[in-house]
């Protein structure tokens, strides 16, 4: 399912780098040119950087599966 990147919560799994990824932490820190950037700590591979109101695939966990 899609879903803003600021509904994201750790133990979600969103679509990442090529693979899906399960989120370990998400925090959120100020974009200099204004607006809000969230910071998804993920199990693989770097942390991903998005606007909170960026659209992400999401899956609520392991074992589910979404389109």
């Amino acid at each position: 399912m899609s879903a803003a990147a600021l509904t994201v919560r750790p133990g979600q799994r969103v679509h990442a780098h090529g693979a899906w990824r399960t989120v370990r932490a998400v925090r959120s820190e100020p974009f200099l040119t204004g607006g809000l950037a969230l910071v998804l700590s993920l199990d693989e591979g770097p942390a991903l950087r998005v606007a909170a109101a960026e659209t992400l695939q999401v899956r609520s966990g392991p074992g589910t599966w979404a389109p």
